[in-house]
């Protein structure tokens, strides 16, 4: 079996999210599909393995270091009140994506240094999970 789960994260936008629960619940869960609610990808993994799944492969995915226009689409709302940093970065996002070729241009570069901070943090930081698990 394939599963691809979004997941909570111990990163430091989830972080800063988390300071403010109903702005959570608003924008990280309810807004990217209803959520019942969001688990760490090593939460998910365990409760795979408890009923009885084998995990093949696990894979963090939708990084800590995301795309340009993920700011802005995440944090251009209350969230932006709360913090100087985080009104700057959506407005530095809103810049960098107005043109759709600075925009790529962006992500292609922020790429290499997004997939080495992949390997070098830990499981949970990922805001999401790839598994492939087997069960007998």
């Amino acid at each position: 079996m394939l599963h691809v789960v979004e997941t909570d994260a111990r990163n430091r936008h989830f972080r800063f999210a988390h300071r403010y629960p109903d702005l959570f619940q608003k924008y990280f869960v309810e807004a990217i599909g209803g959520h019942f609610g969001l688990e760490l990808p090593t939460s998910a993994i365990q409760r795979l393995e408890s009923n009885g799944f084998r995990v093949m492969e696990a894979r963090k995915i939708w990084r800590e270091i995301w795309e340009i226009l993920g700011y802005e689409m995440v944090f251009d709302n209350e969230y932006k009140e709360k913090s100087r940093l985080i009104r700057a970065v959506v407005t530095l996002s809103k810049v960098l994506s107005a043109n759709v070729v600075v925009q790529e241009a962006m992500n292609i570069m922020l790429n290499p240094v997004s997939v080495l901070a992949e390997q070098l943090t830990p499981p949970d930081s990922g805001q999401g999970l790839m598994v492939v698990c087997t069960k007998e």
